[in-house]
């Protein structure tokens, strides 16, 4: 099954994460080799990097994910739209995005909260239960795990603050299942944990791998269009190119960063080069 870099991202992500990640824990994941032309190593002319290249077994990236912390935002309100959850449901939410959300009682036009994120930070309301039960949150369609995110009793509200994964690049990115007791539920959203966005490029404008990396085109000679999914107008870049004395420069454009390439005499060439998105 070929799938792509993005979808491996958020599925090797979603894994890691449904595994227990406690709040300011930085989690690093990995995605093997996606096929394709190996690139060079640092410093090696492009005839011998091209050979280091085709005779390279297999590479990765790694991948921290950063936190952004954001003013207090409300995703689903039961009481508002979608009814009490019985004992025994199971129910997807909207997290990321800008639609859905008034159905599930949630805050019109959403929260904010990018499709590539990978985690959230929320805060779990229980109300009206009809008797102690408990809930967990899980990234949708994967199967649910057995430890709880909030307990609940009839006499009182309860709140959780876990920190849960979800699946990125997919519309409802939450599953919640609810036990014991049918209940009111309200979560808000106090952060999130998306991805650094990085690209290594091929000499001839190809993604070879990439976190975020939508697409990547060679304009021209030395000249290159790295596309992400998310405006990075006010980012910094860094560019390294792969070849000794070869310099870069990247200007962050909207979603767009513009990478030129120049040869050890200052005239633009061709390169494989590696890019990270700092914003």
């Amino acid at each position: 099954m070929n799938i792509s870099v993005r979808t491996a991202l958020g599925l090797v992500a979603a894994a890691v994460l449904a595994t227990g990640l406690v709040t300011g824990t930085a989690v690093t994941f990995a995605v093997g080799d996606p096929g394709g032309e190996k690139p060079p190593a640092s410093g090696r002319s492009d005839a011998s990097a091209e050979s280091d290249a085709a005779a390279a077994v297999s590479y990765g990236v790694g991948t921290e994910l950063l936190y952004v912390p954001i003013t207090p935002c409300r995703i689903v309100d039961t009481r508002a739209g979608g009814g009490k959850l019985a004992a025994g449901a199971i129910r997807e939410f909207y997290v990321g995005g800008t639609t859905g959300f008034p159905g599930q009682g949630g805050t019109s036009g959403g929260c904010g909260i990018p499709p590539a994120a990978a985690a959230v930070s929320l805060s779990l309301t229980s109300t009206q239960a009809s008797a102690s039960g408990r809930l967990v949150a899980y990234p949708s369609a994967v199967s649910a795990p057995g430890s709880t995110m909030l307990s609940y009793t009839a006499a009182s509200n309860a709140t959780s603050t876990p920190t849960a994964a979800i699946t990125p690049y997919t519309e409802r990115q939450i599953e919640v299942k609810n036990f014991s007791a049918s209940v009111h539920l309200v979560i808000d959203v106090l952060g999130y944990y998306t991805p650094q966005m990085s690209a290594y490029v091929n000499n001839d404008g190809t993604l070879w791998i990439a976190s975020r990396g939508v697409s990547s085109t060679r304009v021209d000679v030395g000249m290159y269009e790295v596309t992400f999914d998310t405006d990075i107008t006010y980012c910094n870049g860094i560019v390294s190119p792969a070849i000794g004395g070869y310099t870069a420069g990247v200007f962050p454009n909207g979603d767009i960063a513009e990478v030129k390439v120049t040869d050890a005499d200052g005239v633009p060439a061709d390169a494989y080069f590696n890019l990270v998105i700092v914003c």
